[in-house]
């Protein structure tokens, strides 16, 4: 190769960069789910951007050099978690012919209340804010609202299926899960995995025999 000819980027060249964006993304992640732990267990006011830093095995510095303030980082948080509420929602945007309604409408309470059950920062973090009166309950009632209207539309596609009663009201029916999974898996999560498996199972049994369609299985 001549000298002054460009020298190709390899892998092996690039390894360095690699590692330390890797390093950067563990790093924020860490921050994510640590600092949504603490904002959902103490409150916004109740814990330190110092505390979440301790919790996350990184220094404070790590907080004010990826996410800025302790205001940045709680509403980097509420999308975080908003992301994470989504997964597992497009199973039903499109019905293919060979799927039945009533299996489709059983996975998605499935997934519904195995989020809720594993994940209850989100619902925990808008109870401190609505109970305070905060600052920030405009903010995370607005992206409530958004998963509320797509859980309730959710349930409005599976009606036109027939997978779900006509006669029930999507918005009463939505209100009436969220409530009760508030209760049974926000209001005092459950640390044992084997018992929140069954209850979780057991939730998500009682939703499909109480609202669905019985006819639903021969569609």
């Amino acid at each position: 190769m001549s000298d002054g000819a460009p020298q190709p980027i390899t892998h092996a060249r690039r390894g360095d960069d690699y590692e330390g964006q890797s390093r950067a993304k563990a790093t924020r992640l860490a921050i994510l789910k640590h600092a949504a732990q603490l904002f959902s267990s103490k409150g916004y006011d109740g814990c330190s951007t110092r505390e979440i830093a301790a919790a996350a095995g990184v220094s404070y510095a790590n907080i004010r050099y990826h996410f800025g303030d302790k205001d940045a980082l709680w509403r980097k948080v509420i999308l975080f978690l908003q992301a994470e509420a989504y997964q597992g929602t497009d199973l039903l945007s499109e019905m293919k012919p060979d799927e039945r309604a009533d299996e489709l409408f059983r996975a998605h309470t499935y997934n519904a209340v195995r989020y809720v059950a594993d994940h209850p920062e989100l619902p925990r973090i808008f109870l401190f804010e609505r109970l305070s009166c905060g600052p920030r309950l405009q903010e995370i009632q607005t992206i409530m609202d958004e998963i509320h209207i797509d859980r309730v539309n959710h349930i409005v596609l599976m009606q036109s299926a027939g997978a779900i009663r006509s006669d029930i009201d999507p918005e009463r029916l939505n209100a009436l899960i969220a409530g009760g999974l508030i209760e049974r898996f926000v209001v005092q999560p459950i640390e044992d995995d084997a018992h929140r498996n069954r209850l979780i199972e057991e939730f998500t049994n009682m939703i499909v025999e109480l609202v669905a369609n019985q006819s639903a299985a021969h569609i």
